[in-house]
């Protein structure tokens, strides 16, 4: 047998092309990434699952987002067009937030470096001014959200916990002198670098600008936030801080919403709902639901995880908190929450509405403070809500 024989025999896939479909089937599933090359076929059939459902860290952010950076508008558009099929998006820790604001920003000054390389006046006018506004570019020009089609971008509680660190020297606002805010925009290159008072402040600026870059970045329908278990948690406004700097950009596009000449609500593109979903602690009293928001959001409880609870058998973990347990933790947050000026809505979901709503009642009559829209139906403008059991994630 000659080498030519040999060789067309051994790359043939004539001998096994009964079972052909099924080995690409099993790659589909288990090495996905692998087929990407084979052709063209099989990169726009496998890109749009694989894209779906996304989770940013420290190991993988640069991966995903290569190609954005490239000199080739090919190469660009192409990896544009597989960020555009994502659906559910999860920033899991810091370094994964950071590397999605570098690249952004990256991208931004180069696509503005393309445009003064444009020998078309007109075009270079018209691009600087959409990348200024996120809206589209001229053809063969780039600008606005990596993820625009985003139905949850999710932000667990592990980050909200690293960033809090990060900023935990910060002294409270009430305290920090007006000349101090100044440089939460900066770089803050003329601070003291040895005060951890500085320190955190220039993390702060950080903070701010991965806030309001996020919107840019991102258009989503939902966010949603992991909050808690927070048994050992203190200061809890330093959280507060966190969230209500981290969702800045979001908030400033929720200020664009109005009224049109015609009396109907207009809504800015990136004006997501806010879901916080509270992992339950082992005890009531530290149950941390954030002040100050500034969105609109829902609250929906989630029970305490057993390992969490040691010595609590499972039977008595099912009915940890009563029903007078969740009305004190409503009364005592939204008491806070209303005091703020202009508060955002807010709702409660709970597994039993009536009861919750009975045991706000006997708190009012044994003389604690409880709002009246807390004893109102939702029909009445309550702000308690039913837990839909249906609905992922919606339960206590």
């Amino acid at each position: 047998m000659s080498l030519y024989q040999l060789s067309h025999r051994d790359t043939s896939l004539e001998r096994i092309s009964a079972v052909h479909p099924q080995i690409l089937g099993i790659l589909r599933t288990t090495s996905p990434t692998r087929l990407l090359a084979v052709s063209p076929e099989f990169y726009h059939d496998l890109i749009p699952s694989l894209y779906t459902d996304l989770s940013l860290t420290s190991t993988n952010v640069e991966g995903i987002l290569h190609g954005l950076l490239d000199d080739s508008r090919q190469v660009r558009e192409r990896k544009y067009a597989a960020l555009e099929c994502a659906r559910c998006l999860q920033i899991a820790d810091v370094r994964g937030l950071k590397g999605l604001a570098r690249v952004f920003e990256e991208n931004e000054e180069r696509e503005c470096l393309r445009l003064d390389d444009s020998t078309n006046s007109r075009d270079l006018e018209v691009g600087q001014l959409n990348l200024a506004r996120g809206s589209p570019s001229p053809a063969g020009f780039h600008s606005g959200p990596f993820f625009p089609f985003i139905d949850t971008l999710y932000l667990p509680w592990a980050l909200i916990q690293a960033l809090t660190e990060t900023i935990k020297d910060f002294p409270p606002i009430e305290d920090v002198p007006l000349e101090l805010w100044g440089e939460v925009d900066g770089n803050g290159s003329d601070l003291d670098r040895e005060d951890p008072a500085n320190a955190s402040l220039r993390c702060l600026g950080e903070l701010a600008t991965c806030g309001r870059l996020l919107a840019r970045i991102i258009r989503c329908k939902t966010i949603e936030v992991q909050l808690g278990p927070a048994e050992d948690v203190t200061g809890y406004w330093n959280l507060d801080r966190t969230l209500q700097t981290l969702l800045g950009g979001f908030v400033a596009d929720v200020a664009t919403a109005g009224t049109s000449a015609d009396g109907k609500s207009t809504c800015s593109p990136c004006c997501p709902k806010l879901r916080l979903n509270v992992q339950l602690p082992s005890r009531y009293e530290k149950v941390y639901i954030p002040h100050g928001l500034s969105m609109p959001a829902t609250v929906h409880f989630i029970a305490p995880i057993p390992s969490l609870t040691v010595g609590v058998s499972n039977e008595a973990l099912e009915r940890f908190y009563t029903a007078r347990e969740y009305a004190e933790v409503i009364r005592s947050h939204y008491d806070v929450h209303v005091s703020y000026l202009k508060p955002r809505d807010i709702f409660y979901h709970v597994q039993d509405v009536e009861e919750v709503m009975s045991e706000l009642e006997y708190l009012r009559r044994h003389g604690k403070v409880v709002n009246d829209r807390l004893l109102r139906s939702e029909e009445q403008g309550g702000v308690l809500r039913q837990v839909d059991h249906e609905a992922k994630n919606d339960h206590v």
